[in-house]
């Protein structure tokens, strides 16, 4: 998405200079290198955070799948809200001048919204 975006200017037409590259540059090479390292350590994060909960589940005497749905109800409305508060935030470096920041914001916030 972030080629489509940056590279092919797949969003141009919007004319929001935050999503789109300079004419003659195209995606920053350190981008996927950044972001990738840092959206799987957010994933990690979240994952420990849930199955933190189906083992405390599980040790309350509830069986696999009954923990599983447990610790989704219980800590998936607070996932979702850290993971759109990360969102905002991330997407904040898109408000900078510095292209490769717009890039690595849009990647994070894009990433970790999916």
């Amino acid at each position: 998405v972030a080629v489509w975006v940056y590279q092919m200017k797949g969003l141009a037409f919007l004319g929001v200079p935050a999503l789109t590259s300079a004419a003659g540059a195209g995606f920053y090479w350190g981008t996927p290198i950044f972001t990738c390292t840092i959206i799987i350590g957010l994933a990690l994060d979240y994952d420990v955070f849930l199955f933190a909960r189906v083992v405390e589940l599980r040790r309350s005497g509830f069986d696999n799948a009954l923990a599983v749905r447990g610790a989704i109800c219980l800590t998936g409305p607070i996932i979702t809200s850290a993971g759109l508060v990360m969102a905002i935030a991330l997407g904040g470096l898109m408000l900078c001048d510095v292209p490769s920041s717009n890039q690595i914001g849009f990647v994070m916030a894009f990433g970790v919204l999916v």
